[in-house]
């Protein structure tokens, strides 16, 4: 039998030994057994009078049998069902009906519900907190104690619960086999009587702990307060709950932090601040326990710890006072994962473990000054950044000698880190939709899009039934979808310097990316790139096979508001030139600092190295996809020079040039020092200053500016023929100097082609503000010596100037123009308003080309047009 049947058992013999010390050793000689006074004893011999005490106890038991259960072969009684009761016990509850049933008796079985109250004269059992018939009859389970029970009656209803479920189902089978004497066997049923006798009451007082009491006040009455929504403290809540019944008996309620009194324990994350020694802590102020966190992931160890310490390993009295744990939580190192730093253990899985559990809490992360942490390979993963990290100067290996396209696609097109935000990127819902749209399509005169959404966004607009940058040449494409990003406040107004660039037919979908994170810091590290030493061109069947596959291996950071700081990339293991002339070429990587989807995002104080270049794709050391307002702030190249002195080329040299963007508005060289600013697939707004860059290639439009900076190049504005060679905004370039050893500087290299891009091509609008030429008095407008009108509709003047449509060319020989085979003018270049020379020394001459495409522009400054006049009114 169960626990509850062995302590019947244990009282009866009890009772039996207690009569056994007063039974008449001589019995047999006493006759009459005779009790005239009722106290069940013979007054002959003592023994118990069994006649008279049976009659007693009969006459007794009829007065206090209040409740008839089964008389005549019928129930008279039904059970309702609280809504707290286990499975076990509902089985219990199942397997008495299906008894019934099998003598053709109807039991019946209720929830607890005021539906289910019934004027009638039917006894209730109440299984477990049955609320509905009263507060008289709902019984504090809590009040048992763990292994307490009860069975017994109030007037007409009979009330079973237990301490904790087991003991419910442990009752109820105690009614059911002792009281009502059914069991699966019972084939039929005789009258039962709920007597006084059968009750039974028992509350468990043999606790290990005796008392727990808070700065003096004994916790009977407690509540446990915290915020029910926060998944850290609300399981330790039910722990603590569970434990402080279990081991001591008392139940505390669970109540929001609102409902907290001076009598309650306060679970409760609290705001970081200046004191990190104390990030995680437990004291007791007056009556009340704080259990307080900053870091929400230390939550789990800490207030384990706390009960195996203080409560479950107790016994006796416990008494809280005082301040009782401080912990400093505010930061996690690589070494408390198991990091080894020695520059041989893959510490990637470490690494990752650190950042993961950093994100949870939202402590910095610190690496190790002397540590050299290795990464090889990753699974295809990567670790997640969210939080400010400082590796302190600590050294990173990232091998990549035996990656290769074909044995590890996974490892090679993910990158090692990617800092990422909170808030992930979501997609406007139909009726945001509707609601941005409703007065009409967006385009360059818009203002506001307004999804609705409260709070400041980067907004990418999308358009997937036009393509713009549909590219030309060796590396021709279908182009992309248009699409931009504006910046958006909470109500919708779009931020000055973000707006839309083209104008829209249609929007297909809006993504929606956090601008609201606080700024971090991702900073002081060098890593060390180990190049891929497997060839990217290989023979397979006497067939030349190129891969042409970007890896990444890089540090993404795709968060609002993030700054890398100080961080040093170096590149080893690259195919020599000798080596490349052996027919060996290395993988082409995609840039080591990159940045996405995301807005404010700077590096600062990087050194960045320029790659090798292979004659197949372009290697950068910078990337950035749809970001606004990204920013390059002293950030040097570390090969800019080669070791003889000779400036590094960019394209179809030894190196590459640095830098390639794609889709960004606003990016910012400030105090740089690298071969190139490359806008591929439209820029929207930019600066170089107070620098020195090798190649200025452009695509896009809005505001462009050039000041204090070195050009070392042919020209100062390359504008990418591939894409259009357009710039539809303003290009202003002041107290600048281009360096080369031309005879003569050009200022924009542009060569037109009849090539539909996607949108209409500009030639930009110019303003020349103190501009110099290291070798030269002498400046040329463009490249092109032509002097015909590409904005014509027919092209026959153009002759070979004209690059035709969908034609290959050799990406490595010169540049081949083509002659003309359909004269139409499908990309007809919008001309500028005005180009404007000022403030240049004395001497230096401008040459205008091409006259016939600018008559209707405001020139100043070139020769045979008038010179800048201050004060005359001009369309800037």
């Amino acid at each position: 039998m169960k626990k509850i049947l062995k302590s019947f058992i244990l009282a009866l013999v009890t009772l039996a030994l207690a009569f056994s010390l007063f039974a008449c050793k001589t019995k047999e000689e006493c006759k009459n057994h005779k009790d005239t006074n009722g106290d069940g004893l013979c007054e002959e011999c003592g023994e118990k009078a069994e006649k008279q005490k049976d009659d007693k106890e009969t006459e007794d038991d009829d007065e206090k049998a209040t409740l008839s259960l089964i008389a005549d072969g019928e129930v008279n009684f039904r059970i309702v069902k609280g809504a707290d009761i286990n499975s076990g016990t509902r089985l219990a509850i199942d397997d008495l009906v299906r008894t019934f049933k099998k003598m053709d008796i109807i039991l019946e079985v209720v929830e607890d519900k005021e539906s289910t109250i019934k004027d009638d004269d039917i006894i209730e059992v109440l299984v477990g907190t049955v609320e509905s018939r009263g507060e008289k009859y709902k019984y504090d389970r809590y009040s048992l104690g763990l292994d307490g029970y009860v069975v017994k009656q109030l007037d007409d209803k009979i009330i079973i619960h237990g301490g904790q479920d087991s003991t419910l189902e442990s009752a109820f089978i105690f009614f059911v086999e002792d009281i009502l004497e059914i069991d699966s066997d019972t084939e039929e049923v005789t009258d039962v009587v709920m007597k006084d006798k059968d009750a039974v009451e028992e509350i468990q007082d043999d606790y290990d702990i005796t008392s727990i009491s808070i700065g003096g006040v004994d916790l009977k009455g407690y509540t446990i307060a915290f915020d029910t929504t926060d998944k850290n403290f609300a399981p330790f809540a039910s722990e603590l709950q569970s434990k402080l019944y279990s081991l001591a008996g008392y139940w505390l309620p669970k109540v929001t932090l609102d409902k907290a009194t001076d009598k309650s324990i306060v679970l409760a994350m609290r705001p970081k601040d200046s004191t990190p020694e104390d990030s995680f802590r437990i004291y007791v102020k007056g009556e009340t326990l704080f259990i307080e966190s900053e870091y929400s992931n230390c939550v789990k160890e800490e207030t384990a710890l706390f009960l195996a310490k203080n409560i479950v390993n107790k016994t006796g009295d416990i008494n809280f006072t005082g301040s009782i744990v401080k912990k400093d939580y505010s930061t996690v190192r690589y070494e408390d994962f198991k990091a080894k730093g020695d520059g041989r253990t893959n510490d990637f899985a470490a690494i990752k473990a650190a950042h993961d559990y950093a994100n949870e809490g939202g402590q910095i992360v610190l690496g190790k000054a002397t540590a050299t942490y290795y990464i090889s390979a990753t699974g295809g993963e990567s670790i997640t950044i969210k939080t400010p990290t400082d590796w302190q100067g600590a050294k990173f290996i990232i091998d990549d000698t035996n990656l290769h396209e074909t044995t590890a696609f996974k490892e090679i097109t993910t990158s090692i880190m990617v800092v990422k935000p909170d808030t992930p990127m979501r997609k406007a819902t139909e009726t945001q939709l509707t609601r941005a749209l409703a007065d009409g399509m967006p385009g360059r005169s818009t203002t506001k899009i307004d999804l609705g959404i409260n709070e400041p966004a980067m907004l990418n607009i999308v358009n997937n039934t036009h393509k713009v940058y549909v590219r030309y040449g060796g590396n021709q494409n279908t182009g992309s979808h248009q699409h931009e990003v504006v910046v958006v406040d909470a109500e919708g107004n779009i931020k000055e310097g973000t707006e839309l660039f083209l104008d829209y037919e249609n929007v297909s979908s809006i993504e929606i990316y956090s601008v609201s994170e606080d700024p971090i810091e991702i900073k002081n590290a060098t890593f060390t790139t180990k190049a891929s030493r497997v060839s990217t061109t290989e023979v397979i069947g006497g067939e030349t096979v190129t891969y042409r596959e970007y890896f990444k291996r890089n540090i993404s950071v795709e968060r609002s508001n993030t700054t890398v700081l100080n961080v040093t990339h170096l590149v080893e293991g690259e195919f020599t030139v000798e080596e490349q002339a052996q027919g060996l070429t290395g993988a082409n990587y995609s840039g080591f600092f990159s940045a996405a989807n995301a807005s404010d995002v700077t590096f600062k104080d990087c050194h960045m190295t320029g790659r090798r270049y292979y004659k197949i794709s372009g290697t950068y050391g910078f990337s950035a996809t749809l970001v606004n307002n990204i920013k390059l702030d002293n950030c040097q190249q570390t090969n800019f020079y080669k070791k003889d002195g000779v400036t590094i080329a960019t394209a179809g040299s030894e190196y590459w040039g640095l830098g390639g963007t794609n889709f960004c508005k606003n990016m910012i060289y400030d105090g740089c020092l690298a071969t190139r600013f490359d806008a591929h697939a439209g820029l929207y707004r930019g600066q170089i200053i107070n620098s020195h860059v090798g190649m200025v290639n452009l695509i896009g439009g809005g505001d462009f500016l050039i000041e204090n900076s070195t050009i070392q190049d042919n020209e100062f504005i390359s504008l990418r023929t591939d894409y259009g060679a357009t710039w539809n905004g303003t290009i202003t370039i002041k107290d600048s100097t281009l360096k080369n050893t031309f005879t003569d500087g050009r200022i924009v290299n542009m060569i037109w082609t009849n090539h539909d891009f996607g949108y209409v091509c500009h030639f930009p609008n110019l303003i020349l503000d103190n501009v110099k030429h290291s070798n030269s008095n002498a400046f040329d407008l463009i490249v092109s010596t032509d002097t015909s009108d590409p904005n014509q509709d027919t092209l026959s003047s153009w002759g070979d100037y004209i690059h035709i449509a969908g034609e290959p060319r050799d990406e490595y020989a010169k540049e081949e123009l083509f002659d003309v085979t359909n004269t139409t003018n499908i990309n007809p270049l919008a001309p500028p308003e005005f180009i404007i020379v000022k403030n240049c020394d004395e001497g230096i001459l401008f040459r205008m080309i091409n006259v016939k495409f600018f008559e209707k522009t405001t020139i100043r400054g070139f020769d045979s047009y008038p010179d800048y006049d201050p004060n005359e009114v001009l369309p800037f």
